[in-house]
Parts: C-alpha cells; structure tokens; sequence
C-alpha cells in the first residue's frame, strides 16, 4: 500500500469485498483469484441492474 491518499481510498475501497472472496477461495500456487471473481460478481451485478431497469422503463 502507498503512502499517498488516493492509494489508501483504493486498498480501503477493494479490500473488504476481495477478503471475503479470499476467505471463499483460497490462494493458489501463489495466484490470488479474487480479483477476477469480484470483477466477474460486478459485471453480473451490473446486468442485473440494467435488466431490472429496462423491465420497469
């Protein structure tokens, strides 16, 4: 982690959700998966929004 501001607001930001998905999956081979599984959470998360949206437009 930096030392400046705008590096804290990220590792705070991203942190908590990739600690949860780490303590779901673990580290392996020292590959750390939980990145790709939070972006591919988010973009589901975003279809579903979308979708919810066009429903009620």
């Amino acid at each position: 982690m930096g030392d400046n501001a705008f590096s804290r607001f990220v590792w705070e930001l991203t942190e908590p959700p990739l600690d949860v998905i780490r303590h779901y999956i673990p580290i392996v081979g020292g590959l750390d998966f939980s990145p790709i599984v939070l972006f591919i959470v988010l973009g589901i998360l975003e279809r579903m929004c979308y979708r919810i949206l066009f429903i009620f437009m």
